[in-house]
């Protein structure tokens, strides 16, 4: 598939992030998972990568990582807050995917755990060029997890 990596987006954010105080933001991210050290083990291991926001600038971006046995969900609030949180890929009990438009790529995907969290993950997760890269990492990611 030709999504975009976690290595391609550290390098494009690390480019960006000397005339952009968005992209400066999502470096200090980068360099705070990076010290967590959570980093090296889900680049270590197979992973799928899916930053939620990426190219929307008026919203805070998530960084999803799916690998064999957790979701991984990173973020941060305008505080720069920053959230890991690490979920079992057994504790979900649904996977809901819808495609609203074919022709547009218009599709989400659902996904709730036994607790009742949900995450929404959706093809409009970007800007519109990046549209049906989405509408294919959303059937990526309903693949990987049924």
């Amino acid at each position: 598939m030709d999504f975009i990596t976690f290595e391609k987006f550290r390098k494009f954010v690390y480019q960006k992030s000397y005339s952009s105080p968005h992209y400066g933001k999502i470096e200090g991210i980068i360099e705070d998972l990076q010290e967590s050290g959570l980093l090296k083990k889900v680049i270590e291991n197979d992973h799928f990568f899916y930053p939620k926001y990426l190219w929307q600038e008026d919203k805070n971006l998530e960084l999803f990582f799916f690998t064999s046995d957790n979701l991984i969900k990173c973020s941060y609030d305008e505080e720069t807050t920053f959230c890991i949180e690490i979920r079992k890929l057994i504790d979900i009990d649904l996977i809901e995917t819808k495609v609203t438009d074919f022709r547009r790529r218009d599709a989400e995907l659902k996904i709730r755990f036994r607790d009742g969290v949900e995450y929404l993950f959706t093809s409009n997760d970007s800007n519109d060029q990046w549209k049906y890269k989405y509408f294919n990492a959303i059937k990526e990611i309903q693949e990987l997890l049924s």
